[in-house]
């Protein structure tokens, strides 16, 4: 059986939401392996995980929200350079399809935190992303916190699987992303073929 020190037992609530703030998604795997072995309570551990994994949401909104398009591309354009080259593009997502961009930034693992200054730069009001982010992170969370349950033992497996999906979701989406423009790009030039 786990055992753990009675101080940190003591305020682990506060502990697994400062922990969460980080890193909320492999931590709740661990969570679910500590739920399943008695040292936690579930929903006090899944409001602690939401309550972590939204907080760097609204900072990296509010960074946006508050902070400059021109500070924002030059601290992110060189290691972002997709989203430096074609934030034009960027604004349109968001524009235009505000619940995919919203739940794909939440999921690509490394462009999490670029896409959602951006949600603050383009003036998405709070209410409507705050209202979103916490609806992702409450399935998010959940699912996580199920994978450790369920799958506990077998954590470290699970967490570089994890690594390896959100991975796959960044690159799902920059494929997503350089298809619809070059679809725009192309029904742009169909147009102008017929106007001619």
């Amino acid at each position: 059986m786990l055992t753990f020190n009675p101080t940190v037992l003591a305020f682990k609530y506060p502990v697994l939401f400062l922990l969460a703030i980080p890193e909320g998604p492999l931590l709740a795997v661990f969570a679910g392996f500590l739920v399943r072995h008695g040292q936690l309570l579930f929903f006090p551990a899944y409001v602690a995980l939401v309550m972590g994994n939204v907080v760097p949401d609204i900072f990296s909104y509010l960074l946006g929200r508050f902070g400059s398009k021109k500070n924002f591309l030059e601290r992110y354009g060189q290691k972002f350079a997709f989203i430096g080259k074609h934030f034009p593009l960027v604004e349109k997502l968001w524009s235009q399809h505000y619940k995919k961009t919203i739940v794909l930034s939440k999921l690509a693992y490394g462009l999490s935190t670029p896409f959602l200054i951006s949600a603050g730069l383009m003036k998405i009001p709070f209410k409507k992303f705050i209202s979103h982010t916490i609806v992702i992170d409450l399935f998010m969370i959940a699912s996580f916190l199920a994978l450790g349950y369920l799958f506990g033992e077998a954590y470290a497996v699970i967490a570089r699987y994890i690594d390896y999906g959100g991975i796959i979701v960044a690159l799902l989406f920059l494929v997503f992303i350089f298809g619809y423009r070059y679809a725009t790009k192309r029904a742009s030039a169909e147009l102008v073929a017929l106007e001619d």
